[in-house]
């Protein structure tokens, strides 16, 4: 049998996937792009200048999920576990 979307995400990477799964769920679908888009950008400390091409609009949302961490003005850091997440859905 082979597993889809949540679920396989879930079963390769554990409960922190579930955790997640929820906040992922919540954002709008030009936020969910982003984040996929940020991931395969392999940003980990950028700027909003560094996300203008691929998401500057949507970081606000992605910090409010607690999907990236606006570290400083105008600052992100995308954790490497939560990027591997991402990276799943391209998979």
């Amino acid at each position: 049998m082979r597993l889809v979307g949540a679920e396989h995400r879930r079963r390769q990477r554990g409960g922190s996937a579930l955790a997640f799964d929820l906040s992922y769920n919540g954002l709008s679908v030009e936020a969910q792009h982003a984040f996929i888009a940020l991931a395969h950008a392999d940003f980990g400390d950028f700027s909003v200048q560094d996300a203008d091409a691929v998401a500057a609009a949507e970081l606000d949302q992605l910090a409010d999920a607690n999907l990236i961490r606006n570290t400083a003005p105008d600052r992100f850091h995308f954790p490497a576990l939560l990027r591997r997440y991402a990276l799943t859905f391209s998979q």
